[in-house]
C-alpha cells in the first residue's frame, strides 16, 4: 500500500493557544493554534481550509521559536504544511508573530499574500 504524497499549504493566521517542546519530532516545538483565517496559497491545494475557529497542532523549529520569541497569546501568520492528520509545519521563512492586537501579524499575511498573489495585491 502506498500513500500519495501532495504539496499542499495555507495561508494562516491565528491565536497561539499554546507551546510545548514536541514529544515525537525531535528539535521542534508544538504550537496550538486558534485558528481565524486560512487562506489559500497559489494553486497549491488548502488542506486546512476547513480548519478556521478551530485548534490546530502546527510543529515550529525550536531555532524560530527561540529567535520569534513565541509564546501563548501572540498572533501567528504563517504558511502552513499539512502532513498528516496531526501533523501541521510552519515554513521556516515564512512565519511572524506579533503581541501588539495582530498588527505585525496582519501585516505581514498581507505581504505574504501581495508576494504570493501579485495579482490580487
Amino acid at each position: 500500500m502506498s500513500v500519495k504524497i501532495i504539496e499542499n499549504w495555507t495561508a494562516l493566521v491565528g491565536r497561539v493557544e499554546g507551546l510545548e517542546v514536541s514529544e515525537v519530532v525531535r528539535e521542534f516545538h508544538v504550537a496550538t493554534i486558534f485558528v481565524m483565517q486560512a487562506d489559500d496559497v497559489d494553486d497549491f491545494p488548502n488542506m486546512l481550509a476547513d480548519s478556521v475557529n478551530t485548534n490546530i497542532q502546527c510543529h515550529i523549529p525550536d531555532e524560530v521559536c527561540e529567535r520569534l520569541k513565541i509564546a501563548s497569546g501572540m498572533q501567528l501568520s504563517a504558511r502552513v504544511r499539512h502532513a498528516s492528520q496531526n501533523r501541521n509545519f510552519v515554513h521556516t521563512r515564512e512565519i511572524s508573530v506579533a503581541s501588539d492586537e495582530g498588527q505585525e501579524a496582519e501585516g505581514f499575511f498581507q505581504r505574504l499574500i501581495k508576494r504570493l498573489r501579485p495579482d490580487q495585491g
